[in-house]
């Protein structure tokens, strides 16, 4: 399973290496391949639908490539460096069946099964195929592909007409049409390789005004979306997230790792995403109203978003009515006036949204309110209840991921760490007086300092905690925890798509910068198995050292704003007490 912030986090890493990237409206196949000969490079993907098409410059698996760089030397003596790889080309595979017309391979891919056709449709024409034996003692053939060399093996000396025709006597004479249909949709797609996104992969820059190429991305009633939105998503700066939401009024809400006898980790962020939908909707409001009225069997979709999330054990639709009221801000903005909002009003938007108070998260320095504020709008709305020990192993990855990490790899990042550019490292500022006072009176207005040795240190302490956990009859997995993790995930990818979607008032963090899942996951136990988590945490960042200073600041920080009642007290357990859980109902059930 892919984790959900995934696709935020490789936007952010394209932006922050300066990658050229555009995100497509849909399906991407056609155009990738379009770029792929326009640009003359391969294509790097592991979908084989890439075998069908006519690459030019060829098509390259990434399982194929060596992760391992190389060093040669070119005839003019300069040196260079490769990843050693296997590329596909058609012309070559086509080389191993003489006879096969290029534009008859469209069909080879419909037959065996894509994207558009379900293998099962054409289940009849095979069983009226003679199949080729390929029997071997030593290599075992599937039946998948025996049917592969049999079908490029009837398909020789075919026009594509008559291997059509040949199929379709195959079928029922009642689904023939459809099939007919189905069969030239899947075989054109192959060939209708055509793009927009050309002048996003270039160096030349946006200018305000410049007209929107055409685009597939409209409402759910077939209006056009505002071209500042078809923009920043062709970007890849918002979500396919809003595709759906708007133009489809559905939403597959991603799989995690859950605990099944707890609610879905999405219910602690229904909230941002009925903002999310209000906002998206408010296009619709506007443009339909002097319009027919829609037919019954659209009116629920009209004015709900379809939600397809976990309940239980199973998989269930359920329809989410969009929020147009935010209490403490007023009515939603309509879609097309979010850009005209000032940033007072956007942050007041978000803010409200996540149910915090501005006043107290300005304390913050800019780059962590977002995080903060999603961490209170997390702690308010979990279920279950966070322990503390989840919420102190959650601040000290913060501080590992962020500062110690990068500091110690000797390759620290400020442009996308949310603390690092806020620490002065003493060895650094060797002038500074008086530090003992700064260190007293400092809030998150002033400087953190801290001495590299104290960094050092935890680098090594913490080290063991990136491992991954052994589990085992004695040491049980604790799906409570990830629970808790994940719950956190669903509602800092809500408060961002939010922050991306005003247009960021906010600095937006990378999640790659604080969240480890192996690293909280492995931390939360040991706090959960030894008797004092609190001094467990004081002797690993280290007695009276910066390290501990940082996150003793930042506890107190986020925990003055959260009452007392919404985290689980750890207690003390006398030494060698093992940890006792509270008997649920049910069992520790992942899914």
């Amino acid at each position: 399973m892919l984790p959900i912030l995934a696709h935020g986090v490789l936007r952010d890493i394209l932006v922050e290496l300066n990658i050229s990237h555009a995100q497509c409206d849909f399906e991407a196949d056609n155009q990738i391949v379009a770029i792929a000969n326009h640009l003359q490079c391969p294509v790097l993907s592991q979908d084989s639908d890439f075998y069908i098409y006519d690459i030019v410059s060829g098509f390259i698996r990434l399982d194929s490539i060596d992760l391992n760089c190389l060093q040669s030397v070119k005839p003019d003596g300069r040196t260079y460096y490769y990843l050693k790889c296997k590329i596909y080309y058609v012309s070559n595979f086509l080389s191993n069946f003489p006879g096969i017309d290029r534009v008859v391979l469209p069909l080879f891919g419909t037959l065996i099964g894509n994207d558009i056709v379900n293998i099962q449709t054409f289940e009849t024409f095979f069983l009226n195929m003679k199949l080729p034996k390929m029997k071997s003692k030593k290599l075992k053939v599937s039946k998948r592909h025996i049917r592969m060399v049999g079908l490029l093996t009837w398909l020789q000396y075919r026009s594509l007409s008559e291997a059509v025709e040949f199929v379709l006597s195959c079928l029922k004479k009642s689904n023939r049409d459809a099939a007919r249909e189905l069969i030239y949709e899947s075989v054109n797609a192959y060939k209708k390789c055509n793009t927009n996104l050309i002048h996003y992969l270039s160096d030349k820059i946006w200018e305000e005004g410049t007209p929107e190429t055409e685009s597939s991305l409209v409402t759910y009633e077939g209006y056009a979306l505002p071209e500042w939105f078809i923009r920043h998503f062709h970007e890849g700066f918002l979500s396919p997230f809003f595709a759906n939401a708007s133009g489809l009024h559905r939403v597959f809400l991603q799989v995690q790792v859950e605990d099944a006898n707890e609610p879905n980790t999405y219910l602690c962020s229904l909230s941002l995403r009925k903002v999310l939908y209000g906002i998206i909707f408010s296009v619709q409001s506007l443009l339909v109203g002097d319009h027919e009225s829609p037919k019954q069997d659209k009116l629920t979709r009209l004015k709900y978003v379809e939600e397809h999330g976990r309940n239980g054990n199973h998989i269930q639709k359920s329809y989410i009515e969009p929020s147009f009221y935010i209490e403490g801000f007023g009515s939603v903005p309509t879609f097309v006036d979010l850009p005209k909002l000032d940033i007072k009003q956007k942050r007041q938007l978000l803010v409200s949204a996540l149910g915090v108070n501005y006043d107290k998260l300005n304390s913050f320095p800019d780059s962590l309110q977002l995080l903060v504020g999603t961490v209170w709008f997390w702690i308010r709305n979990a279920t279950p209840l966070i322990s503390e020990n989840f919420l102190n192993a959650f601040i000290v990855a913060l501080i590992v991921l962020d500062v110690i990490k990068p500091y110690c790899s000797g390759s620290p990042n400020s442009k996308s760490s949310i603390l690092l550019d806020k620490c002065v490292f003493l060895e650094d500022y060797p002038s500074l007086i008086n530090i003992q006072k700064c260190k007293e009176d400092f809030g998150f207005k002033k400087l953190l300092f801290l001495k590299p040795e104290d960094v050092k240190t935890v680098e090594a302490k913490t080290r063991k905690y990136f491992r991954k956990p052994q589990h085992s009859s004695a040491r049980k997995f604790v799906v409570s925890v990830v629970h808790s993790l994940n719950q956190f995930q669903t509602c800092l990818l809500f408060s961002l798509y939010l922050n991306k979607l005003l247009l960021e008032p906010f600095i937006s963090p990378h999640a790659e910068r604080f969240i480890n899942g192996t690293f909280m996951y492995n931390l939360t136990r040991e706090l959960q198995n030894v008797s004092t988590p609190e001094l467990f945490v004081t002797e690993l960042l280290g007695r009276n050292s910066s390290v501990l200073s940082v996150f003793q600041t930042l506890r107190y920080k986020i925990r003055e704003s959260i009452s007392s009642d919404l985290l689980v007290k750890v207690d003390a357990k006398p030494a060698g007490c093992q940890s006792v859980k509270k008997k649920k109902k049910g069992t520790n059930n992942p899914i």
